[in-house]
C-alpha cells in the first residue's frame, strides 16, 4: 500500500496527469439497472395497470368509507390526507427546539372511528373524547348528590358498556358449544336421512383451486355434497337484497374485509381474485348463488333462498320435513343450534351436524336430548340475544356463560324470559323485567330496583381501587332501554314475528339501520353548556369556562380551547413504552392510572 501511495506522489511531482479512469475499472452494472430488465418491468407494469383498469380494487364513491366496518365518513374526516397533514405540521416546527414544539389539536388527523364519539352542544355536533366529559363533570360537581344525578346519563358520547369506537361490543358466540352437550356419533345412523344444509357454510367450506373456471368450481361443490350428504339434500342460501332494511346488514358490513370489486362473470370464466375476497362482495356472492343454485337444481337437488338471513328458513324447513323422514341440519353457526333447540317441537327428532374444521372434530347434537335440560327450550333465545348476538351487543366483560349460570342460580328470573317470548309484551313490561335481570347480572342486592342509582353505587365502590373503567358500570336506564328493545325485537324475529325495527331500538341512517345509543344527552345539558363557552373572541372575563375556573376545551364553540386567552398549552408528550394489556378503546380512571394513547 505504501509503494502505491509513493508512486502516486511521484506521478504528481513529475507533472504526470493521473485520472481515476486510468487507475480503476468500471464495476458490473446492477442487474435491475440493465435496459433489458427496465424494458421487461415496464411491460409488466403496463399489464398490471391494464388489469386494474378493468378490475378496480375498490368501489368508486364520493365519500370516504371504512373497509373494515362499512361506516361512511363525513367532511370532517381527514385521515385519508394524513401524509399531507403530517408534512404541513412538520414544516411548522422546522427551526424550533424540542421544548418549544407545540401542535394544535384542531390540526390533528381525524379517523372514521371518531364519528361515534361526537355530542351535540348548542346545536352543533362536536367530536369529543369519552374521557373528557367525565373529567369535566368531576371538576364541576359541588356535592355527592349532584354527582349521583349525573349517573342518569352515560357521561360519554356512547354507552361504553355496550359499544366501543368501532360499534357494538362483540362476544364469542361459539362458546355455547362448550355449554351444550353433544351426542355420541356412533349412536346415530344418518344414511337415509334428509340433509338440510346451510348454504353460507357450503360456500366457504369448498375451497377453490387455482385456474379453475366457475363451471369447474360448481362441479367441486357437487362432488362435496354427494360425497358427504348423498343425493337427498335441501340447500338454503341467504338472501342479499341491497335495499333490505335488515338489522343483520350492520354485522355483514363489519365482517367485510379485503372485499373485491364487482365482477361480471360467467361459467367459463376463471376467477381472478381470492375466494375470500370474492365472497366478501355481496353482489358477487349473490350472482354466484344464483348460478350455483341453477346448476344444483339441474342435478336434482332442492334449492331455497331466504329473503334475508337464512337461519330461521333452514330451521323451519327442517321442522316441516321431520313429519315424513328423519332430518339432519348441517352447519357451523351456533345460531342454527340455538334456533333448533328453541323452535323444534318436542315430539320431532332433528339432528344437528357440525362438520369438523381444522383441528376440531365433527360433532353431532340431538335436539330432543338437549331439550330435556330443564328450561333451556324456553330460555335459550333470550339468553343468546341478551348476551350478545349478530344484532345485539354484549355487556362489557360479561360472557355468555355467566348469563346461563345466572338463570340457573335464580329460577325466579324465568318469568322475565316469558315476557320476551310473548309477542304482545309492552315496552314498559319489557323494560321493567330486563332492569331487574340486569341488576342481578351486575350483582345488585334484592333491595336495589333502580339501575341509575346502582351505577352510582358501583362507581363509589370501584373508584376506591387503583383503576376503574367506566365501561364496567351497567348502562344507564335510557341506554339499557334501547338495548332491551333490540333484544326483544331479535327474539321475536326468531319466533317469526315481524316487527318494525325502528320501533325497537334502531334508526335509519345513511349506513342503513344503526342501533340507537340513547335518547338522553351524554350529560345534563346545563352541565355541557357550563363546561364550554360560546365566546366569539378572546374568552375574557365574561367567558363561561373562565367563570367556572376551567380552561377552554375542544368542545368550546369558537375557540376550541386553542385560539383564546383561556386555553391550555398543548405540548406533545412522549408516549409510555409499557406493554399494558388494556384494550385501546377502554377509558381507565384512577389515581395511578394512565390513559392509553
Amino acid at each position: 500500500m505504501d509503494i502505491r501511495f509513493n508512486r502516486l506522489l511521484d506521478l504528481k511531482s513529475s507533472g504526470t496527469v493521473w485520472t481515476y479512469q486510468n487507475t480503476f475499472k468500471k464495476i458490473e452494472q446492477h442487474v435491475d439497472a440493465r435496459l433489458s430488465r427496465i424494458s421487461r418491468d415496464t411491460n409488466d407494469l403496463n399489464i398490471l395497470l391494464k388489469w386494474f383498469s378493468s378490475h378496480p380494487p375498490f368501489l368508486e364513491l364520493n365519500e370516504i368509507i371504512s373497509i373494515s366496518t362499512g361506516v361512511i365518513g363525513d367532511t370532517t374526516i381527514n385521515c385519508h390526507n394524513a401524509y399531507e397533514i403530517g408534512l404541513i405540521e412538520m414544516k411548522k416546527i422546522i427551526g424550533q427546539t424540542y421544548g418549544t414544539v407545540k401542535l394544535k389539536r384542531s390540526n390533528r388527523v381525524l379517523p372514521i372511528a371518531i364519528l361515534n364519539s361526537s355530542i351535540r352542544i348548542r346545536e352543533e355536533i362536536i367530536s369529543i373524547d369519552p374521557l373528557f366529559i367525565f373529567q369535566r363533570i368531576s371538576i364541576m360537581k359541588t356535592s355527592n348528590e349532584e354527582l349521583k344525578s349525573y349517573f342518569e346519563y352515560e357521561l360519554s358520547p356512547y354507552p361504553l358498556s355496550l359499544f366501543n369506537e368501532m360499534g357494538t361490543r362483540k362476544t364469542k358466540k361459539s362458546i355455547l358449544y362448550d355449554f351444550i352437550q353433544s351426542s355420541n356419533l356412533e349412536s346415530f345412523t344418518l344414511g337415509n336421512a334428509l340433509y338440510v344444509i346451510d348454504g353460507g357454510f357450503l360456500l366457504h367450506r369448498v375451497m377453490w383451486q387455482l385456474n379453475l373456471t366457475f363451471n369447474q368450481i360448481f362441479q367441486l361443490y357437487l362432488s362435496y355434497i354427494r360425497k358427504h350428504f348423498g343425493t337427498n339434500a335441501v340447500i338454503v342460501f341467504d338472501g342479499y337484497n341491497e335495499s333490505s332494511t335488515s338489522t343483520k346488514n350492520m354485522e355483514r358490513n363489519r365482517r367485510v374485509k379485503n372485499t373485491s370489486a364487482d365482477i361480471l362473470f360467467d361459467e367459463n370464466m376463471v376467477p381472478t381474485v381470492a375466494q375470500t375476497s370474492f365472497l366478501s362482495n355481496i353482489r358477487n356472492k349473490s350472482r354466484l348463488i344464483q348460478m350455483l343454485s341453477s346448476y344444483l337444481i339441474g342435478k336434482g337437488y332442492i334449492i331455497k333462498q331466504a329473503n334475508d338471513d337464512a337461519d330461521t328458513v333452514i330451521v323451519n324447513e327442517a321442522i316441516k320435513r321431520t313429519q315424513s323422514q328423519s332430518v339432519v341440519v348441517v352447519g357451523q353457526d351456533i345460531d342454527l343450534l340455538v334456533l333448533l333447540i328453541a323452535l323444534t317441537p318436542v315430539e320431532n327428532q332433528i339432528i344437528f351436524l357440525k362438520p369438523g374444521n381444522g383441528g376440531n372434530e365433527k360433532k353431532i347434537y340431538s335436539i330432543q336430548d338437549i331439550q330435556k335440560v330443564n328450561g333451556i327450550k324456553m330460555s335459550i333465545l333470550f339468553l343468546h340475544a341478551i348476551s350478545g348476538c349478530d344484532t345485539v351487543s354484549c355487556f362489557y366483560n360479561i360472557g355468555k356463560l355467566k348469563h346461563f349460570k345466572l338463570l340457573n342460580q335464580f329460577p325466579e328470573l324465568q318469568g322475565i324470559v316469558n315476557v320476551f317470548n310473548c309477542p304482545n309484551s309492552t315496552p314498559e313490561n319489557i323494560f321493567k323485567a330486563e332492569e331487574r335481570y340486569t341488576l342481578k347480572l351486575y350483582g345488585a342486592p334484592q333491595s336495589q330496583t333502580n339501575i341509575d342509582e346502582y351505577r352510582y353505587l358501583l362507581f363509589t365502590r370501584k373508584t376506591a381501587g387503583n383503576k376503574f373503567k367506566l365501561a364496567s358500570l351497567p348502562p344507564s336506564k335510557e341506554a339499557l332501554k334501547q338495548h332491551i328493545y333490540r333484544t326483544y325485537h331479535q327474539v321475536q324475529m326468531w319466533h317469526g314475528e315481524e316487527k318494525n325495527a325502528k320501533d325497537w331500538g334502531w334508526q335509519t341512517t345513511r349506513n342503513g339501520l344503526q342501533p340507537i345509543f340513547s335518547w338522553n344527552e351524554p350529560a345534563p345539558k346545563c352541565i355541557l353548556e357550563k363546561i364550554t363557552c360560546a365566546c366569539t373572541k378572546n374568552c375574557g372575563a365574561a367567558c363561561g369556562c373562565r367563570k367556572q375556573g376551567l380552561k377552554c376545551s375542544t368542545a368550546c364553540k369558537t375557540c376550541s380551547g386553542l385560539s383564546c386567552l383561556n386555553c391550555e398549552q398543548q405540548i406533545i408528550e412522549e408516549e409510555s413504552d409499557d406493554n399494558s394489556n388494556e384494550d385501546e378503546d377502554e377509558i381507565v380512571y384512577g389515581p395511578s392510572s394512565k390513559r392509553k394513547k
